[in-house]
Formats: C-alpha cells, structure tokens, sequence
C-alpha cells in the first residue's frame, strides 16, 4: 500500500525525524570509507539502468536535511532539506511512495525543490535499519508515468538488497 490522498498534513515530521534511536540507526546507514561508498554507488547505478531513470539513490535522513550516501543523476550530493521531499514522506510514515506526476499530486506540485528538479514521477521506499526508516531507495525521472505499482513492488525487493549491502560496507563484511 502507498501513501496518497490520505496522507494528512498536520502531521508533524520533526517528532518523526528526532527520534534519538531513528538518528542513531541514521549513523548505521552511512559508508564508513570511500572504498564502500563506491559499492553502493555501483548498487545505484544498476538501480538507475533497470529503471531507465535520470535519478536514482540511496539516502540517509537525518533531522533537517537528506543526504545521498550513492546517488546517479544528482549534481549536489550535500544533502537537500527535508521540506516537503518524497522521501521524507517515505521515512516518516515507513511507507513507500509512488508519485505518477509530481504536477498532479497535491502533495508536491507546490513545493520548490520538487518543481526546481523537473522531477514528474517518482518512486521510493523507505530503508529499514533497527526496525526504523532510516533513508530510502529511490527513483526519479523528468518523464510523468515513468514508474507503477509493479515498479514500487521491485523496488521494495532492491530495497532489501540494499539494506544487506549497506551493513556489509559498513561493517567490512
């Protein structure tokens, strides 16, 4: 199931993201040498070819700003505010996210960053590390309807993959 219309906005995502416990597994999550990181860059590579996509990344949330531990397609790798981005949406609520266009989807067709990137559809799901969202897997692309439930389905099993591969580069294994 993915968040849409019910997603309520009086919701208050800075309790979410404060979590001492959310912020520490947050720390689990990032590559603790360059040799790793490229790992998870290669791992998001293949996730951008098998999706056909202009983005695809591997992120880290922590309480005011996302931070792309691999990314394809992003000129700044520094990290984003947290605001109203889709992946927040996904951490937050440990749900995945499938946006058909970003212009249709009240959620988003207003929000700067969003409409700055040129982003129409995207796709993500969140990274579970000590049973709390921590990041996402995600997939964006400047064409609307790029992605559908079948995409999210695949990726929620990339997902998966992902998670295993950030504690082995983590932790050396």
């Amino acid at each position: 199931m993915t968040l849409d219309a019910a997603y309520r906005y009086d919701d208050n995502p800075v309790d979410a993201l404060l979590r001492v416990d959310r912020l520490s597994a947050v720390a689990a999550l990032l590559p603790a040498d360059g040799a790793a990181a490229g790992g998870l860059r290669e791992f998001v590579e293949h996730v951008a070819r098998i999706y056909e996509a202009n983005v695809a990344a591997l992120t880290a949330m922590l309480d005011g700003v996302v931070l792309m531990s691999a990314a394809r397609g992003v000129t700044d790798r520094a990290g984003v505010p947290v605001g109203g981005a889709p992946c927040t949406t996904a951490v937050i609520h440990d749900a995945p996210v499938l946006i058909t266009d970003t212009h249709d989807d009240r959620r988003y067709s207003g929000d700067p960053l969003v409409m700055a990137s040129g982003m129409r559809s995207y796709v993500g799901v969140p990274l579970p590390l000590a049973n709390r969202a921590v990041g996402t897997l995600c997939v964006m692309d400047q064409h609307r309807g790029a992605f559908n439930e079948e995409d999210l389905r695949a990726l929620q099993s990339l997902a998966a993959h992902a998670v295993r591969l950030l504690h082995a580069t983590r932790h050396g294994g």
